[in-house]
């Protein structure tokens, strides 16, 4: 093989893979936006800071195990938006754009009660949901904070205390 030959094709393998690296974040964001329906989402695990001092050991009895697998498991647990229950999907899903995918759109809250909550706010302050989504979940707002964001002639504070009323309001009608 010439070296002509021998460099276009390290050329080419090379693009290839930079092409890879581009557009393979669009097509996973993309499959876990169609994708197969799942509803069971959870918030990812958040950092636990390393503590300071080193801990004392517990003693090897039952209960130090198990107080250690408790507060292991405490650390570990993150909240969860169970969004199997039809009731509030139907209350909801009308809120929202059509199409909308239940599993993309609760992403990233820590629960139901505030997910319903922007929803609303989203729907009161005639602003889209993903882009109020974008300042609560990535830029890490307060409702309040992010209504104002996204629209400073609503009055957010007024906006956010009626998203929230609204918001425990479906979930205590599908108890």
């Amino acid at each position: 093989m010439g070296t002509v030959k021998a460099s276009a094709l390290a050329g080419a393998l090379f693009g290839s893979m930079i092409i890879g690296a581009w557009v393979g974040p669009y097509f996973a964001d993309r499959a876990q936006a169609f994708g197969d329906g799942d509803i069971h989402l959870t918030s990812p695990p958040a950092e636990v800071p390393a503590p300071s001092t080193p801990a004392k050991p517990e003693a090897k009895t039952h209960a130090g195990r198990a107080r250690a697998a408790a507060a292991s498991s405490a650390a570990v647990q993150t909240p969860r938006i169970l969004l199997d229950n039809p009731k509030l999907v139907r209350r909801l899903k009308p809120m929202l754009t059509d199409g909308a995918k239940m599993n993309v759109v609760a992403s990233g809250f820590r629960n139901s009660e505030d997910l319903a909550a922007a929803v609303h706010a989203a729907r009161n302050t005639k602003v889209p949901f993903m882009v109020l989504k974008h300042e609560i979940v990535d830029e890490g707002r307060s409702l309040v904070a992010a209504i104002h964001v996204v629209k400073p002639t609503a009055d957010a504070s007024l906006e956010a205390d009626l998203a929230r009323s609204e918001a425990r309001a479906d979930l205590a009608s599908i108890r």
